[in-house]
């Protein structure tokens, strides 16, 4: 990953993310990390995935597949 790109990952960036959808920032998992952040967590016994990428990877039209 680029490490310009990798500073913005701040451990405040991955808790609102785990907020706004409904993770348990404590139990998430660092999965890997290439051009996005993966993390894992089993919530009310599912195993999720959240991907965290950063905007210069991704335009907000093609997350939304406009």
């Amino acid at each position: 990953m680029n490490p310009t790109i990798e500073a913005f990952f701040t451990d405040k960036i991955v808790v609102e993310a785990a907020k706004r959808y409904g993770f348990i920032p404590e139990e998430l998992i660092l999965l890997g990390k290439n051009q996005n952040f993966t993390y894992g967590s089993k919530n009310k016994a599912r195993n999720l995935i959240i991907r965290i990428i950063h905007e210069s990877h991704r335009t907000l039209e093609l997350i939304h597949g406009d």
